[in-house]
């Protein structure tokens, strides 16, 4: 059983960030976000619910170690 499933086999979705969340830690608007998914710049959620969006923690780091890699680094 994959580890996003709790034992009743239904979707945990404790481990898993809403656009909410992710524009938060980002800094960044849910318009930013549907505008750099709908162009292939930010990762397209892992699970959709209708028009909700959940993204893994890790879909999030992937990304920023990925920009981090493109930009050069963290600037200092």
């Amino acid at each position: 059983m994959p580890r996003e499933m709790n034992p009743n086999g239904t979707l945990d979705l404790n481990g898993l960030w809403n656009a909410r969340r992710v524009c938060a830690f980002l800094s960044v608007t849910d318009r930013w976000i549907r505008r750099n998914m709908a162009c292939g710049r930010f990762p397209r959620p892992d699970y959709r619910f209708g028009r909700g969006m959940r993204w893994k923690r890790e879909t999030i780091d992937a990304f920023l170690e990925t920009k981090a890699t493109v930009n050069g680094g963290p600037s200092r």
